[in-house]
Order: structure tokens, then C-alpha cells, then sequence
């Protein structure tokens, strides 16, 4: 799964702040604190995606110090 989120993650992102902008186009007249809920909402998603979407790790570099390399 986080070869594929790191694949599209840009896609993610974009698609992460496009629901939360019509969340809050949509929403009517939002009070403040629906605003500061989408913010906090929107940044935890984001953090999500960063966290799950690290690059794949080589092989090469997985191996631990001091072992031997083919």
C-alpha cells in the first residue's frame, strides 16, 4: 500500500484539499470552528498521506552495516 500512495500521492494531496475546499463552498455558512474542524481535518489527512507514502526503500541500502554485499 505505501508503494501506491508514494505512486500518487500527488494526486492524494490535490484531491484531499479539493474535498475539503467543497466541503467548505458547500457547507453554507460555516461558523469558525467548522473552518478550524476542515483545517485540522485536512492537515491530519495530509500528514496520512505523508506517512504512509515513504519512497520503497532499495535493496542495497535495507541490508544492515557491516553485512556482506553480492
Amino acid at each position: 500500500m505505501g508503494r501506491w500512495v508514494y505512486k500518487y500521492r500527488t494526486g492524494l494531496r490535490v484531491g484531499a484539499v479539493s474535498i475539503a475546499a467543497l466541503v467548505l463552498v458547500f457547507w453554507g455558512i460555516p461558523s469558525g470552528l467548522t473552518v478550524l474542524v476542515i483545517a485540522i481535518v485536512l492537515v491530519v489527512v495530509l500528514g496520512i498521506i505523508e506517512l504512509i507514502g515513504r519512497p520503497p526503500v532499495r535493496a542495497d541500502l535495507a541490508s544492515p552495516p557491516g553485512a556482506a554485499r553480492p
